[in-house]
C-alpha cells in the first residue's frame, strides 16, 4: 500500500488522509482468493448520533453475502464537522481503497457506497462528488434517503444552520435532487428502499427519478407498512427497547436485505461486462 491503516482494536481501524484526520471505519474482510468487491456502509442518526457499531450485524451480513470488503464508516457528526466534511471524507476512502486495490485485491470496478437516512444522504453526497471528480463508482445504495436539505431547513432549522453555516443547504451535493437531471448522469447507479410511512419517502421517489431523467441505472422497492429506519432498528445492534421494533417490522428488514443484496450483486456483475469503473 502506498500508505497503511492503523489498526486500533478488534476490526477497527483509521484510514489515513493527507493533512486531515484519519477516517474511523470498521472492517469486515471477504474470505477466498481473488478480487473482491468494497463496500462502505453510512449509519444513520440525524447527521448529529448514531454510531457505526449499530450498524455491525448489517455489514458483516453485506460482507459474507457479496464475499466484499465493507467499510462501516464512523463519520464526523456534524456538531463537529459542518456539511459536507462527512461526505468528503467517504470520498477519500474511496480513493485510498482505489489507490491500494491491489494490496486489498479489491475490484476497483465493484466500489459502492451506502447507507440509511442521515447516512443515505451522505452517500449520496459523495456519490455527486466522486462523478464530479471522475472517480467511477459501481453503485450507490440509498435507505430512505433525505435528498432535499429545504426540508431539514423548515423542519430542524438550528440543526441545518450548524451543518451550513454559509446558508448554502439548496447546493447540489446537499440536496442532489434540486440539481439539473443532466448534471447527474455520470452518477453511480442507484438502488433505493423507501418506506411507505415516512416523511422522507417522496423525496426519495423524486431523486430516484431524476436520476432516471439522467439515463442512471435505477432499481427502486418501496415497502409498505415499513417505518423509518426499520432496516436499522429490527437488527440486533439496535436498542431492544426502540418503538419501531416488532415481527413484522422485522421480516421486512430481512427483505430489504435480500433485495439490496441482489441488487448490489447485480449491479457489480454489470461492472464486469461494460468495464465500467476501470
Amino acid at each position: 500500500m502506498t500508505e497503511t491503516m492503523t489498526y486500533i482494536k478488534e476490526n477497527i481501524y483509521h484510514i489515513p488522509r493527507a493533512g486531515k484526520t484519519a477516517v474511523e471505519v470498521r472492517l469486515h474482510r471477504p474470505q477466498g482468493e481473488g478480487t473482491h468487491p468494497a463496500i462502505l456502509n453510512m449509519h444513520g442518526g440525524g447527521w448529529v448520533g448514531g454510531d457505526a457499531v449499530l450498524m455491525e450485524s448489517f455489514a458483516k451480513l453485506l460482507s459474507e453475502k457479496l464475499n466484499a470488503y465493507v467499510f462501516n464508516v464512523n463519520y464526523q457528526k456534524h456538531p463537529v464537522k459542518p456539511f459536507p466534511y462527512a461526505a468528503e471524507e467517504v470520498c477519500d476512502v474511496v480513493r485510498f481503497i482505489r489507490d491500494n486495490a491491489e494490496s486489498f485485491s479489491v475490484d476497483r470496478k465493484k466500489i459502492a457506497v451506502g447507507g440509511f437516512s442521515a447516512g443515505a444522504q451522505i452517500a449520496a453526497s459523495s456519490a455527486v462528488l466522486l462523478a464530479d471528480a471522475g472517480i467511477p463508482v459501481a453503485a450507490q445504495y440509498l435507505g430512505y434517503p433525505c435528498t432535499d436539505m429545504r426540508w431539514a431547513k423548515e423542519h430542524y432549522p438550528e440543526l441545518t444552520d450548524i451543518m451550513f453555516p454559509d446558508g448554502d443547504f439548496a447546493r447540489r451535493e446537499a440536496s442532489p435532487v434540486l440539481a439539473e437531471a443532466a448534471s447527474l448522469k455520470n452518477t453511480a447507479p442507484a438502488v433505493f428502499v423507501l418506506c411507505e410511512h415516512d416523511v422522507l419517502r417522496d423525496q426519495g421517489r423524486a431523486y430516484a427519478q431524476k436520476l432516471i431523467d439522467a439515463g442512471v441505472t435505477v432499481l427502486t422497492r418501496e415497502f409498505p407498512a415499513a417505518l423509518h429506519g426499520f432496516v436499522e432498528v429490527n437488527r440486533p445492534d439496535y436498542p431492544a427497547n426502540d418503538s419501531r421494533r416488532s415481527p413484522e417490522q422485522e421480516a421486512l428488514c430481512h427483505a430489504a436485505e435480500q433485495y439490496l443484496i441482489r441488487s448490489l450483486s447485480l449491479l457489480f456483475a454489470s461492472g464486469d461486462d461494460n468495464g465500467a469503473g476501470v
